[in-house]
């Protein structure tokens, strides 16, 4: 056998790609989302009396968050996401269901 017969019998099969997991997808994703939201232009809709968006009524409004609190948005997402909206400190900035837990209206509660 001639050396090179060897070598090319020896070598290591290629690896394939494999999918990572279920929790560096969901990380990658969620920074991948923050990432972007950090280049779409905030704004804001006027409401009719349901709270239903009015189209073409969209406003560009300054982003009310500073860039640390846009990092701690980011460390907080995945515990939003498990426990529902969590804040270190009620803001302006939270949403109203972070503030005040309201029943459900149908009877149940």
């Amino acid at each position: 056998m001639v050396k090179s017969e060897i070598d090319a019998s020896t070598e290591a099969p290629k690896r394939r790609f494999r999918f990572p997991g279920a929790v560096a997808t969901l990380a990658t994703v969620t920074v991948l989302v923050w990432l972007a939201a950090l280049f779409i232009a905030p704004g804001i809709y006027r409401t009719d009396a349901e709270g239903s968006p009015i189209p073409g009524t969209y406003t560009r409004i300054e982003s009310p968050l500073t860039p640390a609190e846009r990092v701690q948005q980011l460390i907080l997402a995945p515990v939003n996401g498990v426990y529902g909206l969590r804040s270190p400190m009620p803001s302006p900035r939270d949403t109203p269901a972070s503030l005040a837990a309201t029943p459900i209206e149908n009877g149940f509660t």
